[in-house]
């Protein structure tokens, strides 16, 4: 991707492309507040305030490349290539196809990722769903382009960054894994929001403990030799699931955070470590989570 592009389910859209965008319109979120005035006073108490994230909407042009009547007596000796205009008539059709993905809208609480590349070619990640999708007459008076209003519906309020980045605790063949006293250290470099972070274990292994900063994590589980199992606070990945499609939210026990609490808060580092019994020199435990930023 190129500066100032958008790419959603393979279709590219934004500067140099064939599908222009002329305006990016970032809705503002809604704030659910449970303020109420006091009674008999000039006074508000403020409640607990949520956030609704509010969609982004795209005004954009798509451009319809056709062959002009005298072009093929002019370039006898320099032909255009087969493909130059092959598929031109289509791209209104491919972009509104994934506005309504018919997969993605039946499938509970399933997202997709628009990913925006800004000017320093940093790559985003916007988590939602398509939302509604407008567009011009195909054949308005010869015009070579169609004018076109789409709605993405954000996830949240956040954007997250297009690498996921992760530590990996050591293994010691001859006691076992994890080895006694032993951890490794996860540091944020970048992002001005609290990251979502999952959990990766690789079997064998009967009830892990793990220590991440100041919390614990207790999954009171029983993994085979090459199972995996994931525990992730991510919104669009929000589970605790192993490779065997096996629901294992019931197995987290004690003091662990109900899964939209664990984050991994910005320009902080946390010291990972974990204990379990039944570990081999296969047994591994990786911590990964997204840069998360509080403005697109």
């Amino acid at each position: 991707m190129e500066p100032y592009q958008y790419q959603l389910s393979g279709i590219t859209f934004g500067r140099d492309t064939d599908i222009p965008v002329q305006k990016a319109d970032i809705q503002p979120y809604n704030v659910n507040n449970q303020d109420f005035q006091v009674q008999r006073s000039d006074e508000n108490r403020f409640g607990t305030d949520t956030l609704a994230p509010a969609p982004i909407i795209f005004t954009m042009s798509v451009m319809n490349n056709f062959e002009l009547s005298a072009l093929a007596g002019l370039t006898t000796h320099f032909p255009a290539p087969d493909d130059l205009f092959a598929g031109q008539s289509d791209k209104l059709n491919q972009l509104a196809a994934v506005w309504k993905d018919p997969d993605l809208r039946m499938s509970w609480g399933a997202t997709k990722p628009l990913l925006y590349c800004d000017r320093d070619r940093n790559i985003r990640r916007i988590y939602g769903r398509p939302g509604k999708f407008a567009h011009a007459p195909r054949n308005k008076g010869g015009e070579s382009w169609v004018d076109v209003q789409a709605e993405f519906r954000r996830a949240d309020t956040y954007a997250h960054s297009d690498i996921e980045y992760y530590v990996g605790h050591p293994t010691d063949p001859n006691k076992g894994l994890p080895p006694d006293g032993t951890h490794v250290t996860a540091a944020r470099l970048d992002g001005d929001g609290p990251s979502w972070l999952r959990v990766l274990i690789t079997g064998p292994m009967t009830h892990a403990l793990i220590n991440y900063g100041s919390n614990t994590i207790e999954l009171n589980s029983n993994l085979a030799a090459g199972v995996e199992l994931e525990i992730s606070s991510y919104p669009w990945a929000r589970r605790v699931i192993d490779s065997n499609s096996i629901n294992r939210r019931t197995q987290l026990i004690g003091n662990t955070l109900y899964l939209d609490q664990i984050k991994f808060p910005a320009y902080s580092s946390m010291d990972i470590s974990w204990t379990c019994t039944g570990g081999t020199s296969a047994t591994q435990l990786y911590f990964a989570w997204r840069e998360a930023y509080n403005v697109v």
